[in-house]
């Protein structure tokens, strides 16, 4: 009788084991190459935005779900450049590599194209999870501590956590942009005037674009702040 018990306990754990694991592995996430397009779950303190990624070789493209503004980064001669585009108005501002520090915004390619810094990444501890082609990192910069499941192939993560004693920050992966929703930035791109930071300097007599410049610090996404 206690060899029978014994058995059906045995069965049932490894079955309850087995489950565990698949709805991990549902979870997974496979992306080969540069080319992405995701919509991230993401916590800054109390506020929780649906985050926008899409990424190629040399563009990423970052929105929040009902927020004004869409961001556009490049990378050209080596150099970082962004557009803010204002759907609404049809309007945007170029900010070149030497105007990003006047808006809180990294100069640093890989922190747009990774959504880390990826040359910390490499020195955090590093272990498997049930996903293939997946790591568990941890590790700690400047006093901020970081825990990341990092996509290998994709070098992207599929869910991040950042604490500091002052704030903290997470975004986890949701699911893919359908083919429709990664349309809309270029879209709006096609219909928008852009014009350079130093045209909105002297545009005084354009008070709503004026008000658009104004948009930093506070409008920032955290991962990409200086």
């Amino acid at each position: 009788m206690m060899t029978i018990i014994s058995r059906l306990f045995r069965n049932s754990l490894y079955g309850l084991i087995c489950m565990a694991t698949l709805l991990e592995a549902k979870e997974c996430v496979v992306v080969d190459g540069k080319n992405a397009a995701f919509v991230y779950k993401e916590t800054v303190g109390s506020k929780v935005y649906e985050l926008n990624y899409i990424r190629s070789a040399d563009r990423v493209i970052l929105w929040r779900k009902n927020e004004p503004v869409i961001e556009v980064i490049s990378h050209l001669n080596n150099k970082v450049e962004l557009i803010r585009l204002f759907p609404e108005h049809n309007r945007g501002i170029r900010y070149q590599a030497k105007d990003l520090a006047a808006i809180n915004k990294s100069h640093q390619w890989d922190k747009y194209f990774h959504l880390v810094d990826v040359d910390s990444v490499k020195q955090f501890s590093k272990s498997s999870t049930v996903c293939p082609n997946e790591s568990h990192l941890k590790g700690s910069v400047n006093d901020v501590n970081y825990e990341i499941r990092w996509l290998d192939q994709a070098q992207l993560p599929s869910s991040l956590l950042i604490h500091s004693n002052q704030n903290t920050y997470q975004i986890n992966w949701l699911r893919e942009l359908s083919p429709e929703e990664q349309k809309y930035p270029f879209k709006v791109m096609l219909l928008s005037d852009v014009v350079s930071v130093d045209e909105v300097s002297r545009a005084s007599s354009d008070a709503t674009i004026q008000e658009m410049a104004k948009i930093g610090d506070g409008e920032s996404i955290y991962l990409f702040q200086k």
